[in-house]
């Protein structure tokens, strides 16, 4: 198993093309932006940390992932208010420019944020208020074909099992939410299912809830977010 702080440092060695700091500093601006636009329409926030999305040093670690894997089809299961989504987009947008799409959902609650400050990033981003057992097998039947799954929900086994028809299970990558070593979680589970599913995989799991330092970044990376990698993905990226 490879180690969560070496995977990190891997993720911000090969991005030493840009400002990280800056970047994440973006990406502090855009939750802030988004977190206050639900206030002022008194949508209903989750428990969590960031009040419904990952906390900063899981978005920081979400926007290296994506930066750094660079998948062109994303599907994300569990948008919510649709932090998330966006920083996933950010990543993308930096190194594809619109040559892009993510399918994102959420469901019982339509609480997605349509009108904010990042339009720019929404152009290829394709939001459905329904739950992913409907919304993945629809998606199988007609045809999708996914290079990345980001997760922030419980996933069925169904999902899991139809995953293998969604993406080339030699070269794809999927990051989960919620990832814990003192208590089983969302994301615990679907890595155990993930596990039984799929094989040649790399999976990368946090120890500590507090972040992961990086010489030369001021800022923390990662809490409870983990990932898997096919290993082709992985020796073909690192």
């Amino acid at each position: 198993m490879i180690s969560m702080n070496d995977f990190i440092n891997k993720l911000v060695k090969l991005n030493n093309d840009t400002d990280l700091d800056a970047r994440f500093e973006e990406i502090i601006d855009l939750s802030n932006s988004h977190v206050e636009i639900a206030r002022k329409n008194n949508i209903p926030m989750g428990p969590g940390i960031a009040g419904g999305s990952p906390c900063l040093r899981d978005l920081y670690f979400w926007y290296l992932f994506a930066r750094t894997l660079k998948p062109k089809m994303v599907l994300e299961i569990g948008a919510w208010i649709g932090t998330s989504t966006l920083v996933i987009a950010k990543a993308l947008n930096e190194v594809h420019g619109d040559d892009f799409k993510i399918v994102t959902c959420d469901f019982p609650t339509d609480v997605y944020i349509r009108e904010h400050n990042y339009k720019h990033l929404t152009k290829n981003i394709f939001y459905n208020n329904l739950h992913s057992d409907q919304l993945v097998p629809d998606l199988k039947e007609q045809g999708y074909k996914f290079d990345a799954i980001f997760s922030d929900a419980a996933i069925s086994l169904s999902n899991v099992n139809d995953f293998s028809s969604l993406v080339d299970k030699n070269n794809f990558s999927f990051i989960t939410h919620d990832v814990y070593t003192d208590k089983y979680s969302k994301g615990n589970d679907v890595i155990d299912k993930m596990n039984l599913s799929f094989d040649n995989i790399n999976v990368i799991i946090p120890k500590h809830e507090d972040g992961y330092e990086v010489e030369g970044i001021d800022h923390l990376i990662n809490a409870v977010s983990g990932a898997i990698i096919s290993e082709k993905l992985y020796e073909d990226t690192f």
